[in-house]
């Protein structure tokens, strides 16, 4: 199996035509011998099943724990508080340190909040309810961050598709009262997550003068936004002033060609792959919503 893999190892990561052949490679595995049909699959399943084993472990989901997560709480599990401590101490010390606030920061600090809870309570800290009160906000704006993008998406698909949202028009009645407890000029990609509803929920309410503010609140908060983000908000407002200007509103050209050009300077305007967004093509010639 390893020179099964030490065969293919040249030709990845894209495999350009034609690619590496069955008798080929065994020639490679097996010199000398003599082509047996079917031996180079069985090798090459094996390979496969260990490959998915490998991705499996390196790849990390949105609310993974930790490994020194993991680690605390093996210790506080078996009582030993004093072990656990200074790591989650070095974790909030961290944590402190994130400059964007989003739904895998706050993930990681709910959880890191719960244990350091659990480990005041063993020691019988007087001061154990303050780190339950800091679970308990993480968790709130955790679940407030993940709510409002998942809304802001299902919302910003309906403008195009009809969507069966019933469920997610009660939960979203829900949200301002949830924005409301939470201190959201500390809060940049809350704040503007709650903009984005706003937008994708009641377009119509939105005119000139908020498509500024909400750009102008995106150009100063760059550096505290999740690229995904920031370009998911862009593409609201770019979207909006699209529709606006294909119906005769001429003024909301120029702010158009901003968000063009701010795209263009902060490459929200390209896909990962590098390339830029295919849709941008026909932007001025037809309406988005």
């Amino acid at each position: 199996m390893t020179a099964l893999w030490e065969y293919l190892r040249p030709f990845a990561p894209n495999f350009p035509a034609p690619g590496p052949t069955v008798e080929d490679a065994y020639t490679f595995i097996y010199p000398d011998k003599k082509f047996v049909n079917g031996k180079v699959e069985v090798l090459m399943s094996k390979l496969h099943q260990l490959a998915k084993q490998f991705a499996a472990q390196i790849t990390k989901t949105l609310f993974d724990t930790p490994e020194t997560l993991r680690l605390a709480q093996f210790f506080l599990n078996r009582d030993l508080p004093n072990r656990a401590a200074p790591i989650l101490e070095k974790l909030r010390s961290e944590q402190s340190k994130h400059s964007i606030h989003d739904v895998r920061y706050w993930g990681a600090r709910f959880l890191t909040e719960q244990q350091t809870h659990q480990l005041d309570t063993i020691r019988q800290d007087n001061h154990a309810h303050e780190s339950l009160s800091e679970t308990i906000r993480a968790l709130h704006h955790g679940y407030l961050a993940l709510a409002l993008e998942l809304l802001n998406n299902l919302f910003f698909s309906r403008r195009k598709s009809n969507v069966e949202d019933s469920f997610a028009e009660l939960m979203a009645n829900g949200i301002p009262a949830s924005l409301a407890i939470t201190d959201l000029e500390t809060e940049p990609v809350l704040r503007l997550l709650s903009k984005g509803f706003e937008f994708v929920r009641s377009p119509e309410n939105h005119d000139l003068a908020s498509i500024e503010s909400v750009l102008e609140d995106l150009q100063n908060n760059a550096a505290f936004l999740p690229r995904h983000v920031s370009r998911t908000l862009f593409a609201y407002l770019r979207n909006h002033c699209t529709w606006c200007y294909n119906h005769g509103e001429t003024a909301y050209a120029s702010v158009l060609m901003s968000l063009y050009k701010s795209g263009l300077q902060s490459g929200l305007l390209f896909e990962d792959s590098g390339q830029i967004q295919a849709r941008l093509c026909s932007i001025w010639c037809k309406p988005v919503w």
